[in-house]
């Protein structure tokens, strides 16, 4: 289920950088959004020819970012998260 969620989310944000990030509005969303997704466009290939770091990073800003306002939502309402631990032994 978490995986049809990351992928809906990220279709959402790609649709929402298609529909309303036009160049000339913001140059530092020129630089780090817009120039981007306009070459990811246009080469669709091009995205693939980059270093993953470089090609990745703001989904990356992004997906830190979510995590951690995510993080503190679930301690400011008090929410106890199970944490996974590695089973010792046996199953």
């Amino acid at each position: 289920m978490s995986v049809i969620l990351a992928d809906f989310i990220t279709g959402l944000m790609h649709w929402a950088e298609d529909t309303w990030l036009v160049p000339g509005k913001s140059a530092l969303l020129d630089r780090w959004i817009v120039n981007d997704n306009i070459d990811h466009h246009r080469f669709p290939g091009k995205i693939r020819a980059g270093q993953y770091w470089a090609t990745n990073r703001v989904c990356i800003a992004l997906a830190l970012g979510a995590g951690r306002g995510l993080e503190t939502l679930i301690e400011r309402c008090g929410v106890k998260v199970a944490r996974a631990t590695a089973s010792r032994g046996g199953y």
